[in-house]
């Protein structure tokens, strides 16, 4: 099939959802449930010479369009955040990213805001709403039916990836950090964008009280 032949295919999805995994349910964990995703690239039949049949480094979404415009031959601009994807579909990870960051602020739950980072083997997650930390050895438990956080064999990798974290959340310089670690809500209550308060000053609807009460700061 000459279409067939000519195309380059990219099959992925949104988020995904719990379906009942750790009894829940909906999106916004970071669970491999609801941040695991699909991604299955097919190349043009000229490209697919020496092409790998899988690749364990880690992508997010928004390395498909450097990775489109990579097989087109069309320059990737240098402000996009996406790497290519283009060498690991042929099996070179070396230009791949160490990991992939993630996060979710408070949806249908104050204890659902979350930050994450996972390599595809280790995930470790902050919960800010609970001050709590957990570990996941992917290899071992892919179910991440064990919090390996408080384990003394996974120490060293606890502090790694909290170090990292904490790396990036620096970066942005927002408070969102303090003495080393993830700021939690028991000390500064939620976690929110620096705009956060003028959207609720210019909102119709006073989403201050309203958050408030959630929080049971207010009857």
């Amino acid at each position: 099939n000459r279409m067939f032949d000519d195309t380059l295919i990219i099959f992925t999805s949104d988020h995904g959802d719990m379906l009942g995994d750790h009894h829940m349910w909906r999106k916004t964990y970071a669970y491999e449930g609801s941040a695991k995703i699909p991604l299955i690239v097919v190349l043009p039949r000229e490209l697919r010479a020496g092409i790998a049949s899988r690749s364990d480094a880690p992508a997010t979404l928004y390395d498909i369009m450097p990775t489109i415009l990579d097989v087109l031959g069309i320059d990737i601009p240098d402000k996009v955040d996406g790497i290519s994807l283009r060498p690991s579909l042929y099996g070179d990870d070396s230009e791949s990213r160490e990991f992939i960051h993630g996060e979710h602020c408070w949806c249908y739950s104050p204890i659902q805001e979350c930050q994450y980072i996972t390599d595809g083997k280790t995930k470790y997650v902050y919960l800010p709403g609970m001050d709590q930390e957990q570990l996941f050895d992917l290899e071992k438990d892919p179910g991440e039916l064990h919090d390996a956080s408080k384990d003394p064999e996974y120490k060293e990798v606890l502090e790694k990836w909290r170090g990292e974290l904490v790396k990036i959340l620096d970066s942005r310089g927002d408070g969102y950090t303090r003495n080393g670690r993830p700021v939690s809500w028991t000390d500064d209550g939620p976690i929110v964008s620096p705009e956060y308060k003028k959207r609720l000053d210019s909102s119709p609807v006073n989403w201050n009280n309203y958050h408030a009460k959630i929080q049971g700061k207010i009857d």
